[in-house]
Order: structure tokens, then C-alpha cells, then sequence
């Protein structure tokens, strides 16, 4: 856009990103992170989101998913036979004919021409609306703490963006006594990373293996409180807690989840009433 007026401006008509997820937290045209610590299971929580999006149904039991998207999920992090025994567990009472397509090889760094190619390649053919890249730091040889290297390798992800989304599952940094790393600058490397994001998804370890802490940091819309999650016996992640302060609305969202015949005798209609709508503004 060349410069113009302020009137002008104001009197443009002027898109917003296609939310993808509901709540605004995975956005067309745009990179979303996905942030923790190794060892934690970002990539089963990755798989869960890759399905909710191709099924397409609410992530968590909650955030709405308003139509099926064409998700290419290329991961590095796991042996390709572990990533067939996770999702043959998860699909069990889902269709496999549905529009996720997985790409599970070693060796795809984005900084080598030859891949770099083949990487449009394989997009062109599959044309996706979502792309998943699980783990950041197998796409590249690049130094994590150089501004200019990342700064370089950011724009060429912007690229990938153009037309789809992209989510990036990448890890935390080492802890800082000095301040407090939230959002995506608790992400490992330069700061850069964590300035091209839309949404920034933070996953923390709580109680055991299987339930974490999820917070967001959005750059756009309204905030989403912070969640607690569990993982069952397919692998499948639910919501087990949302932490809206003092208002009741988190319990009863959590209610309606899990329990949702017991809504009427343990709420007020009052209370209903605004968890309803604030389910109806994350759809």
C-alpha cells in the first residue's frame, strides 16, 4: 500500500484474517507457535489439534472449528512408526479418509535449496490450508540466537504463509532468574522468533505426564484465560479447567463439557447465560 490520507484510510474496507480455530488463536495468513518444554508431548497435542481441524470438530471439546481445512503435517520429531501407532489410537472413532496428509522425514532443513524446493513441491501438490511444522529446530541449521539468521528464516516462513496458516511446535528456552519468559518469548533463541507471531500457545507440565497448563498470548482479539488440560487413553486432550478469575463462568463451561445434564441444577440461569455466550464468541 503506498502512503494515503488518514480519511482515506479509515474509509478503506479492510479484511480480517479468517480465524481458523475459534477465539482467533490459529489465523489465516498468519504463523501461530506452539511452545514447551521436550519430552512434554507437543506433538500428540499437535496431532489432536491436526484432527479436530480435518474433521473437522472443537479442539479441546471447545474452541469451534467452523469447516474442515486441508491440514499437511510435516513432522521430524517423532520415528514415523510411533507417529502411525499415535494416530491409528487417536482415529479409532474418527473416518480416515479425511484431508490430513503426513510428511515424516529427517532432514527437511528449509536453509538447503534442494529442500527448500522439493518443501514447494510437495505444498503445491497438496495445496493445504494449515501447515504444521513439528519441531522448529529440524527446518533449519541456522543459529536460534541470531537476529539476522532468524530474521531471514522468519520471512521465509511469512511465505509459506501467504493464502494458509502456519503452526510451528517449538521448544522452551532455558529458564531466565532475571524476568519472567511468558508468551512467545518463552520460545528458545532470538527474540525475533516471538515477534511474528500472531498467537503464541504455551504448554507447561502440571501434576503428571498427561494434564498441562495451556496460556495464550494473542497479538489480536480479545485474551483467553488460561486452561488445564488432560490427556485420556487414545491420546486425546480435553479441557479439565478454565481459570476465569473469580467469575463462575469457567466451571460452568467446564460442567458443560464433561457433565452437561447436571448444567441446570448446579448454575443459576444467569451464570448459564454468560457461559453460553462467551462459548458462542470462541466458535
Amino acid at each position: 500500500m503506498d502512503p494515503i490520507k488518514l480519511s482515506e484510510f479509515l474509509s478503506l474496507k479492510i479484511k480480517e484474517p479468517e480465524s481458523i480455530v475459534g477465539g482467533g488463536w490459529v489465523l489465516r495468513d498468519n504463523l501461530t507457535f506452539v511452545i514447551g518444554p521436550a519430552k512434554l508431548g507437543k506433538s500428540v497435542f499437535i496431532a489432536n489439534l491436526a484432527l479436530a481441524l480435518t474433521v473437522p470438530s472443537p479442539f479441546l471439546g471447545l474452541f469451534g472449528v467452523p469447516r474442515a481445512r486441508r491440514v499437511l503435517y510435516i513432522q521430524q520429531e517423532v520415528a514415523t512408526a510411533e507417529v502411525q501407532k499415535r494416530l491409528r489410537l487417536m482415529t479409532k472413532a474418527l473416518p480416515t479418509n479425511l484431508e490430513l496428509y503426513l510428511w515424516s522425514e529427517r532432514g527437511l532443513r528449509l536453509d538447503t535449496q534442494s529442500i527448500l524446493e522439493r518443501m514447494r513441491e510437495n505444498i503445491a501438490a497438496v495445496n493445504p490450508d494449515v501447515i504444521i511444522l513439528d519441531p522448529l529446530r529440524r527446518f533449519h541449521g541456522i543459529d536460534e540466537n541470531s537476529s539476522q539468521q532468524v530474521g531471514r528464516f522468519v520471512e521465509l516462513l511469512e511465505t509459506f504463509a501467504e493464502g494458509r496458516s502456519i503452526i510451528i511446535v517449538h521448544h522452551t528456552g532455558k529458564p531466565n532468574p532475571e524476568y519472567q519468559q511468558e508468551g512467545g518469548y518463552a520460545g528458545r533463541g532470538s527474540s525475533v522468533w516471538f515477534d511474528s507471531g500472531a498467537t503464541y500457545l504455551n504448554l507447561q507440565p502440571l501434576l503428571n505426564d498427561w494434564t498441562h497448563q495451556i496460556t495464550f498470548s494473542k497479538r489480536y482479539g480479545e485474551p483467553l484465560p488460561k486452561m488445564t488440560i488432560e490427556r485420556d487413553s487414545s491420546l486425546l486432550y480435553h479441557v479439565t479447567h478454565i481459570n476465569t478469575g473469580e467469575s463462575v463462568v469457567g466451571k460452568v463451561l467446564v460442567t458443560m463439557l464433561h457433565t452437561p445434564q447436571m448444567v441446570e441444577s448446579m448454575y443459576s440461569p444467569e451464570q448459564i447465560r454468560e457461559a453460553t455466550e462467551w462459548v458462542k464468541r470462541i466458535q
